[in-house]
């Protein structure tokens, strides 16, 4: 999967898990501390406008194992990223902000230790 599908997917995870998990107590709170955001999820806003669309962002790029620059939706450096990440979920990223952190044991694969496969970015 290239690294845009494997974002999307995330993004679109990221929706259905935020339906779930945040509560509008924090729509206002999350709404303040991002860049030109206008409604939670009005359709009457452009989309990257709307906090819903940032917070999916936001939970896509804390769960990929290497992070990518994520672009439409601000502010999007790692600090800001990994705090919003964080105020979302309760926990930090699966990364350390630019650095991924999570190595899989690759020891398993017939008995050896595989190198890690070239992303094709």
């Amino acid at each position: 999967m290239c690294w845009n599908d494997r974002f999307m997917l995330l993004h679109e995870l990221g929706h259905v898990w935020g339906a779930i998990n945040i509560p509008p107590s924090k729509h206002q709170p999350f709404m303040e501390v991002r860049r030109d955001v206008e409604s939670w999820a009005s359709l009457d806003v452009v989309w990257e406008r709307r906090a819903r669309e940032h917070a999916a962002n936001v939970i896509a790029w804390g769960l990929l194992e290497v992070p990518i620059s994520v672009s439409g939706t601000y502010p999007n450096d790692p600090v800001s990223m990994t705090s919003a990440f964080e105020f979302l979920t309760g926990r930090m990223p699966m990364h350390d902000g630019g650095v991924g952190v999570q190595v899989p044991d690759r020891s398993l694969f017939r008995g050896r230790s595989n190198p890690r496969l070239a992303s094709g970015r």
